[in-house]
């Protein structure tokens, strides 16, 4: 009887290893604008996937400047459909609010409901808008961008 219960066992356990393993990841590798670094392919539901300590290379980042300082952290999206691009960031406040000062210059400047660059303790430096209506906010953690 024990013989018999361990050939199910190993029988059922074998046809689930191949199952699993047949499953195909594909990944795909494109360029970012001359930086060299690869992005994960879209997943199925359309939503790109993300690989932390990469800048993303995507229709949200394009409206942005690369940031010079800072490491990426975790990539996600947000909101009902995914119409929200988080960024978070490992810099120091001087490094956010530089940051701010170039997102400004290159074009969110529009509709701005905050912008701090002076010492105070407040998270939020930068809430603004582009010309293309995409929203954006800067924080001493996180870029947050919104599509139209």
């Amino acid at each position: 009887m024990k013989k018999v219960i361990f050939t199910i066992l190993i029988f059922t356990l074998a046809i689930s290893f191949f199952a699993c393993s047949g499953k195909n990841n594909q990944a795909t590798s494109s360029s970012s604008g001359g930086s060299g670094n690869s992005q994960a392919a879209q997943s199925k539901n359309n939503t790109p996937a993300f690989i932390a300590g990469v800048w993303p290379n995507n229709e949200w980042t394009a409206q942005l400047p690369k940031p010079n300082a800072g490491t990426v952290g975790n990539i996600d999206t947000l909101g009902a459909r995914d119409q929200t691009l988080s960024i978070k960031m490992d810099w120091t406040r001087d490094e956010a609010v530089e940051y701010a000062k170039e997102v400004r210059a290159n074009g969110f400047n529009r509709n701005v409901l905050a912008y701090y660059e002076d010492s105070s303790s407040l998270s939020t430096l930068l809430e603004a808008e582009n010309s293309s209506g995409f929203e954006l906010s800067i924080t001493t953690s996180e870029i947050r961008i919104v599509k139209p």
